[in-house]
């Protein structure tokens, strides 16, 4: 799933408060979900904001930190947050280092939502090209078959979208 909005309108919170949910087995936005791991990666927040966040989150719900035990949050803000790579020009797109290494994690943990922060710092490519986004689409849909769990891609509008009030990417 594609969850895209304008940047600073709560997309990570709200995901975040979805992640929670699933991890504690609570409600979000007043329906049940269903229960289990969650791996979250954000490239956009570092581990303070993270941390902030999930206080306020924790707290509204009226649970510790100790109850966020199959939660796995990641910080890659400042580093190399690149799920795939392009080897050359019009090359198909190469799963990266960090796409093994959210894969080991998966492996280990077994989410049942697996949610990465935000699309333009996880894609290599061209949004706009339809093959490089079908490959990129392609590789998390393959996490998602593979490891039997739900992948919410957070994402922000192009510009285009934002001037005609589209909100699409």
């Amino acid at each position: 799933t594609l969850f895209g909005g304008d940047g600073g309108t709560g997309k990570s919170l709200l995901a975040l408060q979805l992640s929670v949910a699933v991890a504690t087995g609570g409600p979000w936005m007043g329906r049940s979900v269903t229960a289990g791991p969650v791996v979250y990666i954000s490239a956009e927040d570092d581990d303070d904001e993270l941390h902030r966040r999930l206080w306020d989150v924790t707290r509204a719900e009226g649970l510790q930190f100790t109850d966020l035990d199959r939660l796995v949050i990641r910080s890659l803000a400042g580093k190399e947050a690149l799920l795939a790579t392009i080897p050359a020009p019009y090359a198909p797109l190469k799963k990266s280092k960090l796409f093994d290494e959210v894969q080991a994690c998966m492996m280990f943990h077994k989410p049942v939502l697996l949610v990465p922060d935000t699309l333009a710092d996880l894609f290599p490519g061209n949004e706009n090209d339809r093959a490089q986004a079908r490959q990129f689409i392609g590789i998390l849909r393959g996490l998602a078959i593979n490891h039997r769990c739900a992948v919410v891609m957070l994402a922000h509008p192009s510009v285009a979208g934002m001037a005609s009030g589209t909100g699409t990417s």
